[in-house]
């Protein structure tokens, strides 16, 4: 009885460990495609997938291609699953998504498992069904796909053209981008043939038939119109990416561009004169203008210049005060051992502290922006240095900026505020350009990536510049901008130089302009060729050489602006045809 029960034990213990070694087993004992040319060249497909395993399972995943490249020509395919049964017909629990530009069946119902066999036919419509090569109809397709995670016993597949005779058959398979040559193909007759693949289709295998149609058949080809129809339908995000760049351009020919006078004399400042839309090639040519600007402050001219108000605009302002007489600007040196370290000491005098207290003549009186600069920058003291105000002014200077650009709407220069306009625009075709490129990824993933990516980044910097470009100026703004433009081109040539006699005086006036208008360095240039003093109000330079008295000049330039605007809070963050693959269909599947 020992020796019974010890056998008995011993065959149990057996079983369990043979059926240890089941559990890890699970397999496709068979994939068999059967494919169906229609008439109107699309595919019915069936799939019958016998699968089986000794885990606990719910079903089977099966993942298709939604877009293939063949012989070089891309192809977007329309799947629509018809129906996912067992052998007895009896419909399987599916859903479908799409992942990774696939469309993925997920058979299987997730509140029940199972182990053993199971069995899946799954049918569904492929449209476009054919391509061409060498004007002939062709069936290129991966039947099992290479991204299968479980083993493919067998694989088999049945190609019937019953609309149009198949006169060539191939077959490929083996490891993707190879052959093999263990495929078999035959022809039963004239509108059918089979292929054969008998040994096991791994990850990273494939099989591929490829079967030629004759050119004379009973297909119906689609139309051109239909052809065209097809090709927005599977493009169309190569025709949307490129809206918001027209978008764009669109926007700033009917509601950018400047207003200019039909008259050409830039001094005209009527806004009641006859008026019209700048032409988009317009032949103006710059005049020259020979005197400092009084209708404008070198900030306003700046910003008639570029439609911005940038930090040396703001600079330029503070030079013009110094020039106006309410302070005077002085340059302190300290040295620190090799080292000297440079600051600028502004001190109030009369004119400057009458202005704080507001008891000059109504005849005297600073524009807005000026005013609150002034004030700014001394509060209730009458000397500062540049560097006291380092962490604390750059309000104040964000603010003289946002006065200049009001300023620009308020006297009718402009038809809104340039700064909110340009910031809303951007804003606006920024996110539909930032949608652009959501599409285009989306796109990308069925191919034509390249198009794509070629089609985003050409159309992102046209739309931003349009877009950039929205400030509308008004005809008197236009004008304003004209003379701002002439100076600017004056200096740069000097051709003040022979034509202007009191040129001291001009110096005295224009240099804040040439600040803002960026042309100081042409400016002290031509002032070191006549042998001519610098301006007494800037840094306490007059009785030094012009090219030193320029050095000192951008020094102070570059100290200020960077000194004035700095934030401390800001600077603390941070294809088929000898080779298995390439054909329409395939993907891949495993379990779940």
């Amino acid at each position: 009885m020992k020796k019974i029960a010890l056998s008995i034990w011993t065959t149990v213990l057996l079983l369990v460990m043979s059926s240890g070694t089941v559990l890890a087993f699970e397999e496709i004992t068979s994939f068999e495609s059967e494919i169906i040319i229609n008439q109107d060249t699309t595919l019915t497909i069936t799939e019958d997938i016998s699968y089986t395993t000794t885990l606990t399972k719910h079903g089977i995943l099966r993942y298709i291609p939604l877009s293939y490249s063949h012989d070089d020509i891309h192809r977007r395919l329309h799947l629509d699953i018809e129906s996912v049964v067992n052998e007895s017909g009896t419909p399987h629990q599916f859903e479908t998504y799409t992942e990774n530009g696939n469309l993925v069946l997920k058979i299987g119902d997730p509140d029940r498992t199972f182990s053993g066999d199971n069995r899946y036919l799954i049918t569904y419509h492929v449209d476009p069904g054919l391509i061409y090569r060498d004007v002939s109809p062709v069936l290129s397709w991966d039947i099992t796909g290479e991204g299968w995670t479980i083993p493919i016993a067998s694989a088999s597949a049945t190609v019937q053209s019953p609309y149009a005779e198949i006169i060539k058959i191939d077959c490929y398979s083996g490891f993707y981008g190879t052959d093999d040559g263990l495929c078999t193909p035959s022809r039963t007759d004239s509108n059918t043939a089979e292929f054969i693949y008998g040994s096991t289709v791994a990850y990273n295998d494939n099989v591929t038939v490829d079967v030629t149609l004759s050119n004379t058949n009973q297909l119906i080809l689609p139309t051109e119109f239909e052809q065209f129809m097809r090709f927005l339908r599977d493009n169309w995000e190569l025709f949307v990416i490129p809206i918001p760049a027209l978008l764009s351009v669109y926007l700033w020919y009917t509601r950018g561009r400047d207003w200019v006078f039909i008259s050409q004399n830039i001094f005209d400042l009527d806004p009641d004169k006859p008026k019209q839309l700048r032409p988009v090639f317009d032949s103006r040519r710059t005049r020259f203008v020979y005197e400092p600007l009084t209708t404008m402050t070198p900030g306003e001219a700046g910003l008639m210049l570029d439609e911005r108000v940038d930090n040396h605009d703001v600079i330029a302002e503070i030079i013009d005060l110094a020039h106006k007489k309410y302070f005077k600007i002085e340059e302190k040196t300290k040295k620190m051992l090799v080292f000297k370290q440079t600051d600028y000491s502004l001190s109030l005098l009369k004119k400057g502290e009458n202005a704080i207290a507001g008891t000059l003549s109504k005849n005297e009186s600073l524009p807005p922006h000026q005013a609150y600069l002034l004030k700014s920058l001394f509060g209730s003291k009458k000397t500062v240095t540049i560097s006291s105000l380092k962490g604390t002014f750059h309000t104040k200077m964000a603010k003289v900026k946002e006065m200049i650009n009001t300023t620009g709407k308020s006297k009718g220069w402009f038809s809104a505020n340039p700064s909110s306009s340009r910031a809303l625009w951007l804003l606006v075709i920024g996110i539909a350009q930032g949608g652009m490129l959501g599409v285009a990824i989306s796109g990308s993933q069925y191919g034509n990536g390249l198009w794509h990516a070629l089609l985003l980044v050409v159309s992102t910097p046209i739309a931003l510049f349009f877009a950039y470009h929205m400030p509308q100026k008004t005809a008197v703004g236009s004008n304003l901008a004209m003379q701002a433009q002439g100076l600017k081109y004056m200096i740069k040539t000097g051709k003040w130089r022979q034509e202007i006699n009191e040129k001291r005086l001009f110096i005295e006036d224009v240099l804040p302009f040439a600040i803002s208008l960026g042309v100081v360095d042409q400016l002290a240039k031509h002032m070191k060729d006549l042998n001519m003093e610098p301006p007494s109000y800037v840094a306490g330079m007059s009785s030094v050489s012009a090219s030193r008295w320029t050095e000192s000049l951008n020094s102070f330039n570059s100290s200020a602006s960077s000194t004035l605007s700095y934030n401390p809070s800001s600077s603390s963050s941070s294809g088929g045809g000898g080779s298995s693959g390439g054909g329409g269909g395939g993907g891949g599947g495993g379990s779940w």
